[in-house]
């Protein structure tokens, strides 16, 4: 059963994020684009969980932060 604890990011994640977050926004306003769309997206399955977020205004996913990698550790053994 899942609860709210699975998608809580931990302290190193938050900050990869921001960091990663604060370069993309000055890159956008520098580029004078007047909108655009950071998104995260939670996910898990059988192999675990995965948070990756994405700048909605960049087409393709080349500069995609994976957040927590839903395979990491599965194919360990």
């Amino acid at each position: 059963m899942l609860n709210n604890t699975v998608f809580t990011l931990t302290n190193e994640e938050l900050a990869n994020y921001n960091s990663w977050a604060a370069k993309i926004s000055r890159a956008l306003c520098e580029a004078d684009f007047e909108s655009w769309t950071l998104s995260v997206k939670f996910s898990f399955s059988n192999f675990g969980s995965g948070v990756v977020a994405h700048c909605e205004s960049n087409i393709g996913s080349s500069c995609d932060l994976v957040i927590r990698d839903m395979f990491e550790g599965y194919f360990a053994n």
